[in-house]
């Protein structure tokens, strides 16, 4: 996904169907941002979000061997390339439900 392919489908969305909400915020504890948009079509309500995340560049594990001990889980980020990604809900029985976001996309 791409902020401009982002943009043409919120486009197709504002021209053809019903907005309902829209939104922004961040990803609270991990970081990153969203974007999403709910909007009534014929089939129902839906939601698409678009989250933007600094790529990961390394995972390293802390443990230790004790009993009890807990494990952490630290993550490098890069601080100059972010990934998109792309989430579609529909609105099953007053909760969002997950579909598929590729399906989705290509038949707006």
């Amino acid at each position: 996904m791409t902020q401009e392919k982002w943009q043409e489908i919120v486009d197709k969305i504002h021209k053809q169907y019903q907005v309902l909400a829209e939104e922004a915020g961040s990803l609270s504890p991990d970081p990153g941002t969203f974007i999403n948009i709910a909007f009534k079509l014929p089939l129902g309500e839906f939601k698409l979000e678009l989250r933007t995340t600094p790529r990961v560049l390394n995972k390293k594990t802390h443990y230790n061997n004790r009993a009890g001990a807990s494990t952490t889980v630290e993550y490098v980020y890069d601080d100059k390339e972010s990934v998109l990604t792309l989430h579609a809900y529909k609105m099953v029985g007053g909760e969002w439900e997950e579909v598929s976001a590729g399906n989705f996309s290509n038949g707006l």
